[in-house]
């Protein structure tokens, strides 16, 4: 395994590569503008449309801003090449935090297999609970390797990113830390990558990149595991859940389920979630 630094570009030479989607962050940022299109379609007041109206022009900023970023080169996860498989460990949401040593080069001798998974569970919602399905795709490497990857894991969350301005310096966004990532470690000896999970996704999906790595690694079977109902969940399933949630970038999903298990307040919650954060960026 060979690490190289930020900005490390190998998509020129690639067979094939996995890029985080951009076509749900037109969805997203057009559903926020259904309500007040019909408030203004129903001719409501304008004390209810201007309001609505601002409220999404201020959360469609950042989607918009999302979408730009995942139109630029920096925009890759995985990239197949003959003599490798590459990893770009930072989101491109996160390109602009400090530089550091975020793209991974897998030589295939070094791997030993690679498959897809899917994991199905569910969390706690406002009005009932919600079914989740994440698709990965793993690889298995000796632990070593494992051990490596968890390493420059852990080194990019310490990385800080900068502030987003919008409406000429009105409003001010800041990500903070590296929260999500594309890449994890799954246990001692699996390095996976994430190709669906919660509003995140990859294109072109796991049968694509695994039809490309078909000639230089043994494709294995596709593995499904399934949590099922989290509030019969035994104690340690439910608390990697709540880890895995956390590791995923995904606080709110974290916190309705500690709030809902645990009979926390809000306050408790968001503070257990924060303190695991900070471990982890440790």
């Amino acid at each position: 395994m060979q690490l190289h630094p930020t900005g490390a570009d190998p998509t020129q030479q690639a067979l094939l590569v996995c890029r985080n989607a951009r076509f749900n962050l037109l969805v997203i940022a057009a559903a926020l503008w259904v309500l007040p299109g019909f408030f203004a379609w129903q001719a409501f007041p304008w004390y209810v449309v201007y309001p609505s109206s601002g409220l999404a022009l201020l959360i469609t900023l950042p989607i918009v801003s999302a979408w730009r970023r995942r139109g630029r080169a920096a925009n890759w996860v995985l990239a197949v090449l003959p003599d490798a498989v590459w990893l770009n460990l930072r989101d491109c949401e996160y390109a602009d935090a400090e530089p550091g040593e975020s793209v991974v080069s897998l030589p295939w001798g070094k791997i030993e297999k690679a498959c897809q998974t899917t994991h199905r569970y569910s969390t706690s919602g406002g009005d009932g609970d919600t079914s989740h399905k994440d698709v990965y795709l793993e690889f298995s490497v000796s632990p070593e390797t494992a051990l490596e990857v968890r390493a420059a894991l852990q080194a990019e969350r310490k990385l800080r990113t900068k502030e987003h301005r919008y409406l000429w310096g009105g409003v001010t966004v800041s990500q903070g830390a590296i929260k999500r990532q594309p890449i994890d470690v799954a246990d001692e000896s699996t390095v996976r990558v994430k190709f669906s999970s919660g509003t995140y996704g990859l294109s072109p999906g796991t049968k694509q990149a695994l039809a490309a790595m078909a000639d230089y690694v043994v494709i294995a079977e596709s593995g499904e595991s399934a949590l099922g109902d989290w509030h019969s969940l035994e104690d340690p399933d439910f608390d990697k859940l709540v880890l895995d949630l956390i590791e995923d970038g995904r606080d709110i999903e974290a916190i309705k389920l500690l709030r809902g298990r645990r009979d926390v307040s809000l306050t408790e919650a968001k503070a257990f979630v924060d303190g695991v954060r900070q471990r982890l960026h440790e």
